[in-house]
């Protein structure tokens, strides 16, 4: 068929020279094809094989190719040969280390293209030694008896890149050195982590040499440990603290204590462990209190009769050496026997309570909380114990929205505060504590963070938040399908459905949807049209199955939207790469027109497209030039129509998606991402000066209108999808 098509081309140039000494709707000159050449992979290992592609060549006149590969420069001693060098994907086996420098010629069969080379570099893996890099030990100071735990580096160059040979190493330790007399020994001489224990004092040195499955070995490695003899001293008591030196009768007094042993310390490290023997040597008449747990570490009493309470204390270490006694005195009473009540406010952006389960105003994300304890209180404080107990605070969360981050700022102050990071509901609580360790019941405090609250919207609108994190995560592009599901594509590389009653659920993700921008739904095939990185347009049905419709990686698609105007269906991408409008046939996914908007444009993002007056007229968002353009009649040819700006870029920041509304006089929203609003563009007074209509948004980035009173819109940043309800056709 090839060789036909060539007599054929011939054919029709020959009538068209002989008719009018030309050629006649061609040109006569056939261009050369341009060849690419590439290598899996770029380095490799010697007896490696390299896999060389040139299928990526092309022709301008799409004639069939013809390879011609040669070995352009081998390294000294090569004797390597390309094998199948006429077919598109030959390969060679990298017989030695050095630069393989390769050529590739393509032909369409009447002109050739120019050489082009790619280099491939082996290197010499095969031929390294493992590595003992270091020797480890703890401790390094042990006393005598002490157990010493090893552990060490070892690599090996050959299993590093490029070579990655995975060479497998084997461990040879031996105790190289030990004091005279000594009968220590190595748990084990090839276990990656042995252990010995030093019998006397002294220096004891280990050896390791490390060998790999070909039996090369390392150099050796060696470190020494010095044991030291220690534990003669005998533990000392720092301190001891009771919980409350002041309670009450009948409250619980826990006893704690600091301990001290030098043989614990440099430079003799040796671990402790205490007997511990706690006594009341002393209490008032009548009181029968007694310890809990005499040998335990923090032991407990509850004192039954008003008075002084001694308690002693003395430790023995693992050597048998016995501390001096030490005491302290606990003096009950009965006041301070109350508990203090924990009261909270909100001071800030709304006052709500004092209470002690209180549920403030919904609030936005991003919102800062400041919280209020001052109307705590403690009945001992009052008449007629009037102790004028302090009260300390502990602040902290009960529950935070799935995601969060938030954390208090202090959690241990009188009015602290806490920023809302995520959507969702925060729960508070509060414990109020005196200085006789009385706690008070728990108090709380519920606030929920809307992203919705705080976006201005017109008089006789409204605005809600339809779904938020975590089930929507950098939300962008969206639409909805007949039964009335919304769909959202992500810049995860989700896409979500957002059913009638709230639930979202991941349909789609991964495969060819990489960093998706914008989707649209197709009724007529009942599927959406995503657009993708690396230049692409996917079908996704309904339950999540992709499958590419366009695939061009030239272009860099952003926005997509669905046009039936006068030329039939069609479906509107921005296409950065071109700088321009692409217009597809949905049915065939065959590009069938392009539009530059009359030129100048820079990194196009929203598009849609309108019969206006019986005119086809589309609009593109200039994100770059931070301007809207308009073209009538351009829609089903290329580069056709009369282009409009019709913005001002003093007002427009970074806009997104754009939309016509539904209306007898329409007019364009659009989405104002740097702005973090929406404007509305109209005919009349000035097309050039937008007006705000909304703002309070983060980073709007996707519209959609589900009828002529209700937008869907999409926040990046607040990982949300708003409505908007309102009389849109009256703006």
């Amino acid at each position: 068929m090839n060789h036909l098509r060539k007599v054929f081309l011939l054919i029709t140039l020959l009538l068209g020279v002989f008719a009018t000494g030309t050629l006649v709707g061609c040109s006569t000159e056939i261009v050369a094809p341009t060849a690419v050449a590439t290598s899996d992979p770029p380095t490799v290992a010697v007896g490696g094989v390299v896999l060389l592609d040139g299928s990526t060549s092309s022709d301008p006149q799409d004639l069939p190719l013809y390879f011609r590969w040669s070995m352009v420069d081998l390294p000294a001693g090569s004797s390597t040969e390309l094998v199948a060098p006429e077919t598109a994907k030959p390969y060679f086996l990298a017989d030695v280390a050095g630069t393989y420098t390769v050529g590739l010629i393509v032909s369409n069969g009447t002109t050739t293209s120019e050489k082009v080379t790619v280099a491939i570099t082996a290197g010499p893996c095969g031929t390294y030694s493992p590595v003992v890099e270091s020797i480890a030990a703890n401790p390094m100071g042990p006393a005598q008896g002490q157990p010493v735990s090893l552990s060490a580096v070892v690599s090996h160059p050959d299993s590093a890149p490029p070579c990655e040979l995975g060479r497998v190493l084997t461990h040879g330790w031996k105790l190289s050195a030990v004091p005279p007399g000594s009968n220590a020994a190595l748990s084990s001489t090839t276990n990656e982590t042995p252990f010995f224990v030093p019998d006397l004092p002294g220096d004891y040195t280990v050896t390791l040499v490390a060998t790999d499955e070909l039996g090369r070995e390392s150099a050796p490695n060696s470190l020494t440990i010095t044991a030291s003899n220690c534990t003669g001293n005998a533990p000392v008591i720092d301190s001891i603290t009771p919980s409350s030196a002041n309670p009450v009768v009948g409250q619980s007094v826990q006893i704690a204590s600091t301990v001290s042993d030098a043989d614990a310390m440099a430079p003799c490290n040796v671990p402790q462990s205490f007997i511990y023997e706690w006594n009341i040597v002393g209490q008032p008449s009548g009181s029968l209190a007694t310890l809990n747990n005499p040998g335990a570490d923090a032991p407990s009493f509850v004192p039954d009769v008003e008075g002084d309470y001694t308690i002693a204390l003395v430790v023995t270490d693992l050597s048998g050496l016995s501390s001096m006694p030490v005491t302290t005195v606990v003096t009950a009473s009965t006041c301070g026997s109350a508990f203090p009540s924990a009261v909270i406010q909100e001071l800030f952006p709304d006052l709500a309570g004092p209470g002690q389960s209180v549920i403030g105003p919904n609030i936005g994300v991003n919102d800062v909380v400041q919280l209020d304890a001052s109307l705590s209180t403690d009945a001992d404080n009052a008449a007629p114990c009037n102790l004028g107990q302090p009260l300390t605070y502990w602040w902290h969360f009960l529950a935070l929205p799935a995601g969060s981050d938030a954390a208090i700022n202090n959690a241990t102050v009188v009015n602290p505060s806490f920023f809302t990071d995520r959507a969702g509901t925060y729960v508070v609580g509060l414990i109020v504590t005196d200085s006789s360790g009385n706690q008070s019941s728990e108090a709380t405090f519920t606030i929920q963070a809307d992203p919705s609250v705080g976006i201005g919207v017109p008089a006789g609108f409204t605005i809600q938040t339809v779904a938020t994190w975590p089930q929507i995560d950098q939300p962008r592009g969206l639409t909805k399908d007949g039964a009335g599901s919304i769909y959202v594509v992500q810049g995860n590389s989700h896409l979500n459905r957002i059913a009638a009653d709230g639930s979202v659920v991941q349909i789609s993700t991964g495969g060819f949807m990489n960093s998706p921008n914008d989707v649209v739904f197709e009724p007529g095939a009942n599927q959406l049209l995503v657009t993708a990185g690396a230049g692409q347009i996917i079908k996704v049905d309904l339950a999540g199955v992709q499958t590419i419709c366009v695939d061009n990686g030239a272009a860099t698609f952003r926005g997509i939207d669905l046009y039936n105007g006068t030329g039939g269906l069609r479906f509107i991408t921005a296409d950065i790469f071109g700088n321009r409008a692409a217009y597809y046939d949905p049915a065939t996914c065959t590009l069938s027109s392009t539009n530059d908007f009359g030129g100048n444009m820079n990194n196009p993002w929203g598009v849609t497209a309108a019969l206006l007056g019986g005119v086809d007229t589309s609009f593109v968002t200039d994100s770059s030039n931070d301007d809207i353009r308009r073209n009538t009649g351009g829609a089903y040819s290329n580069n056709g129509g009369s282009s409009t700006v019709i913005s001002n870029h003093f007002v427009i920041g970074s806009p997104r998606d754009i939309v016509v509304t539904p209306c007898a006089m329409p007019k364009l929203i659009v989405a104002n991402r740097d702005g973090a609003n929406l404007l509305l563009v109209t005919n009349t007074p000035n097309p050039n000066v937008p007006s705000v209509i909304s703002n309070g948004f983060l980073a709007p980035v996707g519209l959609y209108f589900e009828d002529q009173n209700n937008l869907l819109v999409t926040d990046e940043v607040l990982d949300a999808v708003f409505r908007v309800t309102g009389p849109f056709c009256t703006l």
